[in-house]
This record gives structure tokens, C-alpha cells and sequence, in this order.
């Protein structure tokens, strides 16, 4: 059930990104929270889960998703 809310709220930050491309090309600190979000429900359920490789290969997704946000907002 929470690889299935992950995967929606991801696909949801998608779209915002999609729809945001219409006024700007930069990637927007919007759509990489959303994305850590889904990321940290898909982490939980591979923890829930027993699938420890999985929630870890979930967790270095979630630290790059975390780079970037920290490389798009510096300095605002």
C-alpha cells in the first residue's frame, strides 16, 4: 500500500514539474519535496516489507533528491 501512495505522490510531482516547464526550464524545489516524500513511503514500505536492499537503494535515491533540493535553494 505505500509503494502505491510513493509511486502516486511521485507521479504527482511529475506532472507539477511537466506543468511548471511551461514558464521556466529550472527544476523547482516544489517538485523535489514531493518527490522525497514519495521516496520516504517507498523506503518505509521496503522496511515494512523485510526487502532491506530495496529500502537501502530507496535511501541513496532519497540522499541525491535531498543534494538537489539543498543545490536549488542555497542561496534563496
Amino acid at each position: 500500500m505505500l509503494t502505491n501512495l510513493g509511486l502516486i505522490i511521485i507521479f504527482f510531482g511529475w506532472m507539477y514539474q511537466l506543468f511548471r516547464l511551461k514558464r521556466s526550464k529550472a527544476l523547482s524545489p516544489v517538485f523535489v519535496v514531493i518527490y522525497i516524500i514519495g521516496v520516504i513511503m517507498l523506503i518505509a514500505d521496503g522496511l515494512q516489507s523485510g526487502l532491506i536492499e530495496l529500502a537501502g537503494l530507496n535511501t541513496l535515491t532519497l540522499a541525491a533528491a535531498l543534494a538537489v533540493f539543498l543545490a536549488i535553494t542555497k542561496g534563496k
